[in-house]
């Protein structure tokens, strides 16, 4: 007879660390920072401050605001990067939030962010 192992571990989700109220204070300072520092910056310095826009928002759980500067700055330069990995991270937690509220039309729209950024991707390592 054969047996089935039914003790299937279940696939962790990762989860965004919580941040202390002190830390974020801190970021939201530097947010404020770079947004100043991002209406004067150009090329490469525009890239990497965007980025670290998108990273700080990803920090304080702000999806929403993380989403919209690594859009951006994968629209101004379309890089395999953190851009790309911290898009896929988030899409994805966007993408569970939707499949848990039944709200299919947002899970669609994450579905088809990914699928998109996943082509991107491929794009990307094609030319390299």
């Amino acid at each position: 007879m054969f047996f089935w192992n039914n003790n299937k571990k279940k696939q962790e989700v990762p989860v965004i660390e919580k941040v202390e109220v002190a830390d974020i204070e801190k970021l939201k300072e530097k947010i404020e920072c770079l947004e100043t520092d991002l209406t004067a910056a150009l090329g490469k310095d525009r890239i990497a401050c965007l980025n670290a826009l998108g990273s700080a928002y990803m920090e304080i759980q702000d999806t929403e605001q993380a989403i919209h500067y690594y859009e951006i700055s994968l629209e101004e330069d379309t890089v395999f990067g953190k851009a790309c990995t911290d898009l896929m991270s988030l899409y994805n937690i966007k993408r569970r939030e939707a499949a848990v509220a039944k709200d299919d039309e947002q899970l669609q729209l994450y579905l088809n962010k990914i699928d998109n950024l996943m082509q991107t991707t491929k794009t990307i390592m094609r030319k390299v």
